[in-house]
């Protein structure tokens, strides 16, 4: 019991920082950001669908106008022509100014107030709007900052970002922005990543990473994103050279550009999440003294829920050099101290595969099951995609227990772990060579467990061993590392990409991989305690699969969700 408690607190650990912050009540101190008093704009803005052009849209227009005017701000309205077939509309940005102190520069939030002519836009984009409109609040309450901030409320994002594009060419604010901060969303609910930046990114990761370490990012998400069919306003700023960062919040895809992204699906959360990082940055950036500045890329991600490590491509050669080097060590000393055998090694990486088959059977199976069940709308489990994406987890839970717990010979140990290293090792090479930004996934989970087999290595050949309490405690200290990183990729993928068969196939592959990995604190099981554990598993997988598949006959009704099936697919 004592090693699933561990297991329970360490999942906790790398999970904690994808729980948002709890909403902050309208009756708070005028000096806090309140998601509450927020959403009282976002009932407002989000009543009716707001395409550029419509009645609705003009009504909210007029809306920030008149609270940002009861602020007392500085503003002006940028308005541009659009040519919508024979009929030329009049478009208009709202942008408010609160002047810093002394200001070097100018820091520029944005989030656009048009919406999809399918959905009122309740996440895309007024949850930011809204968001926007508190922050307002939130500065005229609060000492004045160094630097000047700019507001911009965009139009015509929806139909080819228009409002920025105007922005940039005509209006003279923007000569002073140096640093832009864009809020979308794409989801209703979940935390809010930071996944876009600029390039040469040198400068603001390591920023964000002294402002708020706690903000979700890393450079495999920016990676997926240039693969998925999107863009937005930020992208315009990019092209015209602009250092800054993109934030979303991505779950409940489902509802976005929806008749289904209306208030109600808004998370509270969520909406906090994008304010807290707002004033963090308003904060941090707006007593800045140095221009903010071009430096070279560096690879970055989370380990901890107060941690962003990021290191330039110097150390990341090193460090993919210092992986192999240890899977090289471990191997020849394997060999020299006959530990291991070629044949050993060869029939585990069978095993590996073998299993793998198996898991990619059960998952064909699976979803033959909901093509019969929904053979027109096998997309329907989307909105019911939480409840499958949780039996996946504890089904190849399941199967990593029953194989390892039950088929693995413990004479073989040495062997089996380097064979299933193996495929991890080539992943790893693939990665530095093609696709370095997502090479922090095999590299940093493959460390410390390199060196967990170096020190049973070495206590092997000294014929020592270590007690229970010593050995939990070093595997525990070994798996958070691997946990922190490989669990929050799963989630991203999940979340990013949304529920599909080749996204179940390749986050089993990936669960199955942080399994093993964390194998060392299974094998302090009680082998009977591992046998009811696994058969618990298999169980909990079944009925959340048939809860899942039973449940989605309440959203055969519901629309399409949009496809983010990424250009690799």
């Amino acid at each position: 019991m004592l090693v699933f408690f561990a297991l329970v607190l360490l999942l906790a650990l790398s999970l904690f920082k994808y729980f948002p912050p709890s909403p902050v009540s309208e009756k708070a101190s005028l000096d806090k950001f309140s998601s509450e008093r927020a959403m009282k704009h976002l009932r407002f803005i989000a009543r009716k669908p707001r395409p550029s052009g419509s009645a609705y849209h003009l009504e909210v227009k007029k809306y920030l106008i008149n609270y940002l005017n009861d602020l007392g701000l500085e503003i002006q309205i940028q308005t541009f022509p659009y040519a919508r077939g024979k009929k030329d509309l009049w478009l208009s940005n709202v942008i408010a100014r609160i002047p810093g102190r002394n200001s070097n520069y100018a820091l520029l939030f944005v989030a656009h107030y048009d919406s999809v002519e399918d959905g009122p836009g309740a996440n895309d984009d007024g949850a930011a709007v809204a968001a926007l409109l508190e922050m307002a609040r939130w500065l005229k309450a609060t000492p004045q900052l160094k630097n000047d901030i700019i507001l911009l409320f965009s139009d015509g994002e929806e139909i080819g970002s228009l409002g920025v594009r105007a922005f940039l060419s005509e209006y003279s604010w923007c000569q002073k922005v140096a640093l832009v901060f864009n809020f979308e969303a794409r989801g209703s609910r979940g935390p809010v990543f930071m996944f876009e930046t600029n390039e040469e990114n040198g400068w603001i990761i390591k920023e964000l990473a002294k402002a708020a370490p706690w903000v979700i990012s890393n450079s495999l998400i920016y990676e997926v994103y240039k693969r998925l069919p999107l863009s937005g306003d930020f992208s315009v700023f990019k092209e015209a050279g602009f250092v800054g960062l993109n934030f979303a919040y991505i779950d409940g895809s489902h509802v976005f550009h929806q008749y289904l992204d209306d208030i109600s699906s808004v998370s509270q959360r969520s909406l906090q999440n994008q304010g807290k990082i707002m004033v963090t940055l308003a904060k941090y950036f707006g007593e800045q003294e140095s221009a903010p500045l071009l430096a070279k890329d560096v690879f970055y991600f989370n380990f901890s829920p107060f941690l962003i490590i990021y290191y330039t491509k110097t150390l990341f050669s090193l460090l993919n050099a210092v992986a192999v080097s240890l899977f090289l060590i471990l191997l020849a000393s394997g060999f020299v101290k006959k530990i291991i055998t070629l044949k050993e090694i060869l029939l585990n990486l069978l095993f590996f595969f073998l299993q793998l088959l198996f898991l990619i059977i059960l998952i064909f199976l699976a979803w033959m099951i909901i093509r019969i069940s929904f053979p027109t709308k096998e997309w329907v489990i989307k909105y019911n995609d939480r409840t499958f994406f949780w039996s996946l987890i504890f089904l190849s839970l399941a199967v990593h227990n029953l194989t390892q717990g039950f088929f693995r010979k413990e004479k073989q140990y040495f062997s089996f772990e380097l064979a299933w290293l193996f495929p991890w090792l080539c992943l790893l090479i693939i990665s530095f060579n093609v696709l370095p930004s997502a090479n922090f996934i095999f590299l940093w989970p493959m460390l410390p467990y390199s060196f967990w087999l170096l020190l049973n290595l070495i206590l092997k050949v000294k014929n020592e061993t270590m007690s229970f309490s010593i050995s939990l405690l070093i595997s525990a200290a070994f798996a958070w590392p691997i946990l922190s990183i490989l669990g929050p990729c799963i989630y991203l993928i999940f979340s990013g990409l949304t529920l599909n068969f080749l996204t179940s196939l390749l986050i089993i592959f990936i669960l199955s991989y942080l399994y093993f990995l964390i194998n060392p604190i299974f094998n302090l099981m009680d082998q009977r305690f591992r046998l009811f554990f696994t058969f618990c598993c298999f169980l909990v997988a079944f009925i959340l699969f048939i809860i899942g598949v039973h449940s989605s006959q309440a959203y055969l009704s519901y629309p399409r969700p949009s496809d983010f099936t990424p250009q690799w697919f």
